[in-house]
């Protein structure tokens, strides 16, 4: 009888190393496809001829000749004893970009396949974007009349925006909404058509005459605004004030509109115009959307490459903070702190989301924690324990941005002695006045 049993042992588990060998071939026939066509951006797939416990997939990706990028693919069933692996992207492919991919199988054991086209790789081409049915030309501001007594000055402000519409009947509505103090107040423009563009476009334009007046001492500077003929003001206290809009078009009971990526257009008016290199106002350098976008139109919300992770997308500013190249999708978990929403405004919440990395990180396994200050270290504070969460693989937690906050400071730390200072460099929130 011992024998016997001992016998069947050893056949089982002579069994199980069959049934356990490593896959001789990766790839997909049939119905089965490799990136599906689907609309952006689609699905890959590939199927191993083993299936067993502690076999895994992954597929690597590359745009417009960037970074390679690895995603883990998901286990989709057993087709015709293949195991069948998929990976659908959280984020699209710009359009027109390039994608190049390969598939790799591998296990805990050590082994790997790979599918990647004899090495020169897999490719396909994005359809590109359709042009916005509503999108801004251009903007500016101009003085108009001014008047002064040797003590004090009023200047009235003009603003002219231009912008096209896809032309898809009369407008039942089509304008701006506008406003001067982060839209605890706003007002609404219409447009005036000034011409017909190419494939089927049009331009509007708006002139606000004036959008208010700004009043100026001697001594103080720029103090007080006046919103349109109005004679109620705003003080003015850091000698700026910054109209904020975005344009709508109504056509056929739909409504579309171009808010700069989430963002709102900007138009700074003042003695003190802001950052001449950011001309407009949106916490972005120009060289840099210049760079990468070629022109201002991007906001620091948007996210043309669409990387980041569930509810926390790396937005233009975070790739602008952390050195990335917003047209190239970044594997998020390289990047040890994402937040969102990206440039918050003061007083609204901003949720923290933090990895700390491999088994060299001083955090590693260990409680995490949020030091936080603001406006360079200034009402430092340690927030509750962060929360894991296993839909993004990270822990998150959200805080309050100071009304008086022009920026965040953060780092991690155990509050045991360990801390994740950003390798020396701390991390940098930008707030949006």
């Amino acid at each position: 009888m011992k024998r016997a049993c001992a016998t069947s042992i050893i056949s089982l588990l002579a069994a199980v190393q069959i049934a356990a060998a490593f896959p001789g071939w990766i790839g997909t026939y049939g119905i089965y496809k490799k990136h599906d066509d689907r609309s952006n951006p689609g699905q890959f797939s590939t199927m191993m001829n083993e299936d067993y416990e502690g076999l895994q997939a992954a597929v690597g990706i590359q745009v417009n000749g960037g970074n390679w990028v690895e995603y883990p693919m998901d286990y989709s069933g057993n087709i015709d004893g293949n195991s069948y692996w998929t990976f659908t992207p959280a984020f699209r492919f710009p359009g027109g970009s390039v994608v190049n991919y390969y598939f790799h199988g591998y296990d805990g054991q050590g082994n790997h396949i790979w599918d990647s086209r004899a090495g020169l790789n897999y490719e396909f081409t994005v359809s590109p974007d359709p042009e916005p049915y509503v999108q801004q030309i251009a903007a500016d501001k101009w003085v108009g009349n001014v008047f002064a007594n040797g003590i004090t000055v009023s200047e009235e402000y003009n603003i002219w925006i231009d912008f096209k519409i896809k032309y898809l009947g009369s407008p039942m509505a089509i304008g701006i909404v506008w406003t001067w103090n982060n839209w605890q107040d706003w007002r609404s423009a219409t447009a005036e058509f000034e011409g017909d563009l190419e494939n089927g476009f049009q331009q509007w334009g708006v002139d606000l005459l004036p959008a208010g007046i700004a009043y100026s001492h001697r001594s103080l500077g720029f103090i007080r605004w006046f919103p349109e003929d109005s004679t109620e003001y705003m003080d003015v206290t850091d000698k700026r004030v910054t109209i904020k809009y975005a344009i709508f078009y109504q056509v056929g009971g739909t409504w579309y509109w171009d808010n700069n990526g989430g963002s709102d257009y900007k138009i700074v008016i003042g003695q003190d115009e802001g950052d001449p290199n950011d001309t407009d106002a949106d916490g972005l350098l120009d060289a840099w959307e210049m760079e990468h976008f070629g022109d201002l139109s991007q906001g620091p919300d948007g996210n043309p490459d669409g990387d980041g992770v569930i509810g926390i997308p790396m937005a233009n500013m975070i790739e602008f903070a952390t050195g990335n190249n917003p047209n190239v999708p970044n594997d998020p978990m390289g990047v040890r702190l994402l937040w969102a929403n990206a440039y918050p405004v003061p007083g609204s919440s901003v949720t923290l989301s933090y990895v700390p990395g491999n088994e060299a990180s001083p955090l590693f396994g260990k409680p995490v924690y949020a030091h936080v200050g603001k406006n360079g270290w200034q009402d430092v504070y340690d927030t509750a324990q962060l929360e894991w969460n296993g839909q993004t693989s990270r822990y998150e937690i959200s805080i309050t941005v100071p009304g008086d906050a022009d920026e965040l400071n953060v780092v991690f730390t155990d509050r045991n002695g360990s801390w994740d200072n950003n390798n020396g460099s701390d991390w940098t929130i930008k707030v949006n006045n």
